[in-house]
């Protein structure tokens, strides 16, 4: 298990991982052209399994395409 200190550096890690990766390679698609944040990372203490929060900014039908290409 991993101490919190850890955990909070990971989460905080990922958080701008993940955002870079939207930002380089996944916004240039069509699918994807609105405004996408991740808000929040947590990730479980013994590292297996991260849960992301995302907000959106767009008309519900492209959020929930936006949601599905993302997943």
């Amino acid at each position: 298990m991993a101490s919190k200190e850890r955990v909070a550096r990971l989460n905080s890690l990922l958080k701008e991982v993940i955002s870079e990766t939207i930002r380089r390679d996944i916004q240039h698609e069509p699918i994807i052209n609105q405004f996408v944040t991740i808000t929040k990372v947590e990730i479980t203490s013994d590292l297996s399994y991260a849960k992301v929060y995302v907000s959106i900014m767009a008309s519900d039908p492209d959020k929930i395409k936006t949601l599905a290409r993302l997943n």
